[in-house]
């Protein structure tokens, strides 16, 4: 769940505690032999859209994810 779901009406929760994000690592397959092409969605708001301003760089920032 995004740490911006965490909000108040006032603040966000990320502004009163110190938050971190800590993966199971028992649910963790690290072994990626049988799985070499896997896919992701990647997604972000670039341009106007329903009252929406693009957010800046949000075409960088996933083509610097994908390079990865």
């Amino acid at each position: 769940m995004p740490f911006s779901a965490f909000y108040d009406g006032k603040e966000f929760l990320i502004e009163k505690y110190a938050l971190a994000v800590l993966p199971a690592m028992g649910l963790t397959e690290f072994d990626k032999s049988d799985n070499d092409k896997e896919s992701v969605l990647m997604a972000g708001l670039s341009i106007e859209q329903d009252g929406f301003s693009p957010l800046p760089n949000v075409e960088k920032e996933l083509s610097d994810i994908n390079s990865v």
